[in-house]
């Protein structure tokens, strides 16, 4: 791929308006015609013909087709598009939206050409709007996860970051990013049970009520294929997931997950840390339906317990670009408040974190996650460790650290000072699974995980950093109130 150059030398921030009053009124009309669900093409089209030299027009019928599926016809449209205005920069951001839609790869490839910088592709233009920006390279970062290049698409979304692309476009394409590197993922996960032991078949169809004098049996049989079979039943259940089939409103979606999670625990599996973490480097849509908002309480004790002894594991997940920041906040939030009862271990952890922190000063991939930054002054924090009061010095000084959640830099040494001590004890497995029943049986829970429709999001969403600046997510902190 040739290299992109995003310095560009004028980048428009603010929509122009059409200063003719007919060319204006009827945008209104179209986009009105846009915000319904089943938007009207007959109206579309007849505003296309009153405006035959306008390109804007023919843009909202492929807008209109995109929404309603007709992923073909809109082609057409596409097509005529490029053709008569070629140097309209939407006519090759819709065909290429159009090719990924219909996974057209070989077409994306022909419209992309030998030139993918788009200043390169569009020379005659002296600036461009910081949505024609997004949206490009946002659809090209797709094209290249799609192909199986993630590093690339990985890339030009830090650029996007960098020359300040709206938080929105971001967050799609990062998500059709993740989405494209899950798909790969699971393209090598297992669809069929090839068990040493055919006995733990029983955790794919017993929920959170099973037997747990059977299950501790479990850990009786050879260790060695235990363990292989366990991470074969999480492997499993990343392989099989299928959002048509919904969970029943009192259980666990994929229960082997949470069963292999457990026993791996019990077993001191340490180098199955990277297994467990698996399922939170799905997409969004495979972890709510996994774990409905209870990551936490399902899988922080398992990784601040194997994490102990296996730092690596953690680093790897910290450091990957595609984890969103509250997924790795589980992360921050579990050896917080698990690690103080391994103050033996205390210079180790403390070792871990200022490499952590020391990693974001001298990568550009974490340099812009910081909500995640904060979560780690949070944990150094939380775990008492003074002595990294220097390097957070630097984070902050670097305006890499999201001040709402951490305040400035003397809040965060009065932090030091008023931190009180989070009693988090380690809970056998019967208490584990009592708590997990205990939420899943309980009637808001259920309401409001499935038995009604999901409401607008509340105006401090339930994963968002709590606004008191703890550095914790709102539900596990000001939100429980």
């Amino acid at each position: 791929m040739q290299p992109i150059n995003f310095d560009f030398k004028n980048i428009e921030r603010k929509e122009v308006e059409s200063s003719d009053q007919i060319t204006k009124m009827d945008f209104n009309k179209a986009h009105k015609v846009l915000e319904k669900s089943n938007p009207n093409i007959k109206k579309l089209q007849a505003l296309a013909d009153k405006h035959p030299s306008n390109p804007k027009f023919v843009k909202s019928i492929i807008l209109a087709l995109n929404v309603l599926k007709k992923y073909e016809e809109a082609e057409v449209y596409c097509d005529q598009l490029v053709q008569q205005f070629p140097d309209y920069v939407y006519g090759k951001i819709c065909s290429l939206d159009n090719a990924l839609l219909q996974n057209k790869l070989d077409k994306c490839t022909e419209l992309i050409g030998d030139e993918i910088d788009l200043q390169a592709a569009f020379p005659q233009k002296e600036s461009f709007h910081i949505n024609e920006i997004s949206e490009y390279y946002g659809l090209i970062s797709d094209y290249l996860a799609q192909c199986g290049r993630i590093d690339e698409a990985i890339d030009i979304l830090k650029q996007m970051k960098k020359i300040e692309c709206p938080y929105l476009a971001i967050e799609v394409f990062t998500e059709r990013v993740i989405s494209a590197y899950n798909n790969k993922l699971r393209s090598n996960m297992p669809v069929t049970l090839n068990l040493h032991h055919p006995e733990l078949n029983v955790l794919t169809t017993q929920g959170i009520n099973i037997d747990l004098n059977l299950l501790k049996s479990f850990l009786t049989l050879n260790r060695t294929t235990l363990i292989q079979d366990l991470e074969h039943l999480i492997h499993y259940s990343i392989g099989t997931y299928d959002l048509e089939v919904d969970p029943p409103y009192d259980d666990l979606a994929k229960p082997a997950i949470f069963h292999a999670t457990k026993l791996l625990e019990e077993l001191k599996a340490y180098e199955s840390l990277p297994v467990i973490l698996e399922p939170l480097l799905q997409d969004e849509s495979f972890i709510e339906y996994m774990f409905f908002d209870l990551e936490f309480e399902m899988l922080s004790q398992p990784i601040a317990i194997l994490g102990i002894e296996n730092m690596k594991a953690l680093s790897d997940f910290l450091r990957n670009p595609l984890v969103s920041e509250h997924l790795k906040n589980i992360v921050c939030e579990s050896i917080e408040v698990y690690w103080k009862n391994y103050p033996e271990k205390k210079d180790d952890i403390q070792n871990w974190i200022k490499a952590e922190m020391q990693y974001v000063l001298d990568n550009e991939s974490l340099q812009l996650e910081y909500a995640y930054n904060a979560f780690l002054v949070g944990t150094a924090i939380g775990l008492q460790l003074r002595e990294l009061l220097p390097v957070i010095k630097q984070l902050v000084d670097a305006d890499l650290v999201d001040e709402s959640i951490s305040g400035n830099y003397d809040d965060i040494v009065k932090h030091f000072e008023d931190e009180s001590p989070i009693d988090f004890t380690v809970k056998r497995i019967e208490e584990r699974y009592e708590e997990i029943s205990d939420i899943l049986s309980n009637d808001d829970f259920e309401e409001e995980s499935y038995n009604t429709p999901r409401k607008a999001a509340p105006k401090i969403g339930r994963n968002e950093p709590c606004p008191c600046g703890s550095g914790k997510k709102y539900k596990r902190c000001c939100g429980k109130n």
